[in-house]
């Protein structure tokens, strides 16, 4: 199930894609994380101060520079690619890739998705900036959910049209039910084709 860290925004004054990232972590209660391409630390950074189960984390990045800065948010750092995750099967309770895969070709897609399915033992974590009708594919024939993030992450609509709200209000419920009404109309007119997209990986 996809919830919504709801004290992140109030701190941070954030309703991007950061609450539904730890909001699906706080209600798995990782104890270990790797983060796939993690530049310079913002992911480690904010996990390990949300995320009181975790007790390991780890940086995976190919920059040697950004992971020499990005060292004081992590507990280890690991020079390598993406497309050749250097870790054991079921090797972390979560995997983040954010802002990672997305320039990848076809077969690197289908090839590191699989990879960070078998390293991960409960929840996998992706975004994208937008989707390919080939990537769609390659992440339905994984089994992976897929959910546009809409209205400045206030709300989280699924492939399936299933629309997942970040706070209860009565605007907000009020959203959720015209977006259930035109959804059908704004996926015949490809209105879902661009933005962002978190793409979740529940292990079962």
């Amino acid at each position: 199930m996809i919830t919504a860290d709801t004290e992140y925004p109030k701190v941070f004054h954030s309703s991007g894609l950061e609450p539904w990232v730890l909001g699906v972590l706080l209600r798995v209660k990782p104890n270990s994380m790797v983060d796939v391409g993690c530049g310079y630390g913002f992911w480690g950074f904010i996990a390990k101060r949300r995320i009181n189960s975790l007790s390991y984390v780890v940086g995976l990045d190919l920059d040697r520079d950004r992971l020499i800065k990005a060292k004081v948010a992590y507990d280890d750092m690991v020079l390598a690619d993406a497309k050749k995750l250097p870790f054991r099967a079921s090797s972390f309770d979560a995997v983040l890739a954010i802002e990672v895969l997305h320039g990848l070709e076809e077969d690197e897609l289908a090839t590191t998705l699989q990879q960070i399915k078998e390293i991960c033992k409960r929840v996998a974590i992706i975004s994208f900036p937008k989707l390919s009708p080939d990537q769609r594919k390659i992440l339905t024939r994984h089994r992976l959910k897929k959910c546009r993030y809409l209205l400045r992450g206030f709300v989280l609509v699924s492939n399936s049209g299933e629309v997942i709200l970040m706070y209860e209000t009565k605007f907000i419920k009020f959203l959720r039910l015209l977006v259930k009404v035109v959804y059908p109309l704004l996926k015949l007119m490809k209105w879902f084709k661009e933005g962002y997209h978190l793409v979740i990986y529940f292990r079962e």
